[in-house]
């Protein structure tokens, strides 16, 4: 159906035959005349979905001259095929060519197209979208998309069978002139294209079908129950390729097409420094949340997979970042915390993984890439400077003899994040056989590794090595101790063997009175478990002085002197 103003997102799986997009992709037109429309030549790398693109237009939609409005509108108008016909559960309705380029076909064992295959590729692609919408709405209870109308012949879902080439697999549309929500988080009535038979795709034929179908119907829903906020810097826009991906996953465990975009996480995710970007970051070529899909794969492993679509429903009332934090607060911790457990699950993959206690597909994952190499072999010391905008992780590897120390550093700070600030803030790791100045911990080769910024409640850092692959630091009591207040954010304190989740933590003045006491969880940490107390929580209520500690843990007592100086 050709006429008024249609606004359509492009959610394409490009086609990359290596596992980072480094050869020229020819998109196709409407893409290609987009980035014309925003004055942007055609990257020389682009990643999984067209989505982003769109999205990067509708920022700039406002100060587009109207004629390129409508050009834009123009392009990417709906497209009228020879025929149509309904799912078996009449919730679908595909749209596609008898004849010609866009006529659908499957594909032969060799990768080509079976003439006459036409209805069973239709069949096909029914079947499967009929299983999506009845995992994702009916099992995982996320919302149906919104009807159309009378958009292209009935009030069912439509989809379109076309011809997209090589480089794209399918998108969802939208038209931006008639939202069904008003206020700064609006949805829209949508409608998806799928490509004709998969040739020559990454993930070809039955399987990219298969995919693709969940991607974009996942898009459909995004968009059409829980919106997109236009007040927002980049509208979040890497959240809905995160899910839709993982959402993939979710649908066909056994395809893995997400595996493609991995490197560009684990390998390239970092400046021409090195040093690594938010967690935040949109760029609509490249780094547009694929290749983050990770995270939703961490938060299903360690919460359950409904965690994500509460987070999708807290998205209607907040953004994503806030709603993310409130979602996690709900389960008993927050943004901050759940970052800095992710930035270590990212370390054991490949060759380091354990499904059992990380990332159940690790194995098949990109090996880490450090941000920094240092050798601390012949020195007594070493350190490294390094910057870290919000939400952001960086490797510091440090070769010490036959064993080789990773400080995982990571910035967590949510509040700056959720505004959105471009700030860095700067940071010092250093080893040393020798006593160090700033704040440090025991290692468990006989080093001591420190680490320095201008606020230290905002980072979290861990050391592991590759030895034992597990936590280098020694705390067979309190640490550190003595705990200075103005330095530490925390104190760690070992919970050896136990199978409690939660933890009373007492601390008892010199003459034995109780000075403060609290619950906290009991967190596994690189294979060993503690209960950390912000000091936040200490500075004003202990002064300086020694004190006994004592925590608690169901039938388990321990107990520590440790000395605490304001």
């Amino acid at each position: 159906m050709v006429g008024r103003c249609t606004w359509i997102a492009l959610c394409a799986c490009a086609v990359l035959q290596g596992l980072v997009a480094q050869e020229r992709v020819q998109l196709p037109l409407r893409l290609s005349t987009l980035l014309e429309h925003i004055d942007e030549e055609q990257p020389d790398r682009y990643g999984k979905c067209g989505t982003p693109l769109v999205a990067r237009t509708m920022m700039e939609w406002n100060d587009l001259p109207m004629q390129r409005r409508a050009d834009i509108a123009v392009t990417l108008q709906r497209r009228t095929r020879h025929t149509s016909r309904l799912s078996l559960s009449g919730k679908f309705r595909l749209h596609y060519d008898t004849t010609g380029v866009h006529e659908p076909a499957l594909l032969g064992a060799q990768g080509t197209r079976i003439a006459g295959s036409r209805d069973a590729y239709v069949d096909s692609a029914a079947k499967h979208l009929d299983h999506v919408w009845n995992v994702i709405v009916e099992e995982l209870g996320y919302g149906a998309p919104p009807a159309d109308g009378t958009e292209g012949g009935g009030p069912e879902y439509d989809v379109y069978l076309e011809n997209l080439g090589a480089a794209v697999s399918g998108y969802a549309a939208w038209d931006p002139d008639r939202p069904l929500t008003s206020g700064p988080n609006r949805t829209f009535a949508t409608y998806i294209v799928l490509d004709n038979d998969f040739l020559g795709h990454r993930t070809g034929g039955m399987d990219g079908l298969k995919i693709t179908a969940a991607h974009e119907f996942f898009h459909a829903v995004q968009i059409g129950v829980y919106g997109i906020w236009a007040t927002i810097p980049n509208s979040d826009f890497y959240f809905y390729e995160i899910t839709a991906v993982w959402m993939e996953d979710v649908l066909y465990d056994d395809v893995n097409d997400y595996y493609f975009d991995l490197p560009n996480y684990f390998h390239s995710f970092r400046d021409i420094r090195g040093q690594s970007f938010s967690f935040t970051l949109f760029e609509h070529s490249f780094y547009a949340g694929y290749e983050r899909s990770v995270w939703a794969h961490f938060l299903a492993a360690k919460f359950g997979r409904d965690i994500v679509r509460d987070v999708w429903e807290a998205i209607k009332k907040e953004p994503f970042l806030r709603s993310m934090d409130n979602v996690l607060r709900v389960r008993g911790t927050d943004f901050a915390t759940a970052y800095a457990t992710f930035s270590q699950w990212n370390y054991f993959t490949a060759d380091r993984a354990d499904p059992t206690r990380y990332y159940p597909e690790g194995r098949y994952y990109p090996r880490q890439r450090p941000n920094v190499v240092q050798s601390v072999s012949g020195v007594s010391s070493t350190s490294v400077t390094l910057e870290s905008p919000a939400l952001a992780t960086q490797f510091c590897e440090f070769i010490s003899g036959t064993d080789t120390i990773t400080a995982i550093v990571a910035n967590v700070d949510f509040s700056l994040a959720a505004v959105y600030s471009s700030g860095k803030a700067g940071f010092r790791v250093e080893l040393s056989r020798e006593r160090l100045r700033l704040p440090y911990q025991n290692l468990e080769n006989g080093m001591r590794a420190g680490f320095a910024t201008v606020d230290p409640h905002q980072w979290r850092v861990a050391y592991v090595g590759s030895a034992r692959q597990a936590s280098m630091a020694i705390a067979p009591g309190p640490s550190p101790n003595p705990l200075r207040l103005s330095e530490a954010t925390h104190v760690a304190l070992p919970v050896t063997s136990s199978n409690a989740s939660e933890a009373e933590v007492f601390f008892f003045g010199s003459s034995l009175d109780l000075r403060f006491s609290q619950r906290y969880p009991v967190t596994d940490h690189l294979g060993k478990q503690y209960v950390y107390v912000p000091t936040n929580d200490l500075r004003d209520r202990v002064s300086s002085g020694v004190y006994f500690l004592v925590v608690q843990c169901e039938d388990t007592e321990f107990r520590w002197k440790v000395v605490i100086l304001q």
